[in-house]
């Protein structure tokens, strides 16, 4: 039995198709969503906060650079943490040779 030019061009776009539709289907998986999905580590997540207070603020001397901070209250008005307040330190890393 032999298989018609035409029919190989057939079997060739069905299987096409079906590949395609395979790796749709594993793509459009993803990653978890939810309140409760979990970040893999390396991962981050941008969320949306209003600063309540400035606990500190100042400037740090590293010799011939002059290296601004802040500790601030933040309330998160976002995602997963939404109305959970943190306190985050902006600016304060020494460098060291």
């Amino acid at each position: 039995m032999q298989i018609s030019k035409r029919a190989w061009w057939v079997l060739g776009a069905v299987l096409a198709i079906v590949i395609f539709v395979i790796l749709a289907v594993i793509a459009g998986r993803g990653a978890p969503t939810g309140e409760n999905a979990e970040l893999a580590q390396g991962e981050s997540e941008i969320l949306r906060a209003r600063v309540v207070r400035i606990l500190k603020e100042g400037v740090l001397d590293q010799g011939e650079v002059s290296q601004p901070y802040q500790v601030l209250r933040l309330e998160i008005s976002s995602g997963p943490l939404s109305g959970q307040e943190l306190t985050v330190e902006y600016g304060s890393l020494v460098f060291t040779n």
